[in-house]
């Protein structure tokens, strides 16, 4: 991850993009879904590069997003 200037992730984190989910990457825009709990790894990568974060629940949020 140090050729990509993202420090802040740990062992146990990089196990997370094992993970099944789906990205959708639009513009400036970038969508993670996936029924795991644990997203900090990807949430750690988008701030590392200056994201703006929203999360939320899709089961119980209607996001216009995905299969909503």
């Amino acid at each position: 991850m140090s050729e990509v200037s993202i420090h802040s992730l740990g062992y146990a984190d990089v196990e997370q993009f094992l993970y099944d989910t789906e990205i959708d990457v639009k513009g400036s825009r970038v969508v993670v879904q996936t029924d795991e709990i644990d997203v900090i790894a990807y949430i750690k990568v988008l701030l590392a590069k200056g994201a703006k974060v929203e999360m939320y629940s899709g089961h119980d949020h209607d996001t216009g997003v995905g299969g909503q």
